[in-house]
């Protein structure tokens, strides 16, 4: 099973405050948990990109 949970670490429902960094409990759930930073991802592509 693949999930993807994309995190802004804004509640906007209730009114733009700060969310919880949820990490440490998916991490106790799933034995196999990877993190991505997709600004430093974006970042190293345009980087690459660049000097290509």
């Amino acid at each position: 099973m693949l999930v993807l949970v994309l995190q802004n670490e804004v509640a906007a429902m209730t009114g733009g405050q700060k969310v919880p960094d949820l990490r440490k409990v998916v991490e106790a759930i799933v034995p196999d948990v990877s993190f991505f930073d997709m600004d430093n991802e974006v970042k190293k592509a345009v980087f690459w990109l660049r000097t290509f």
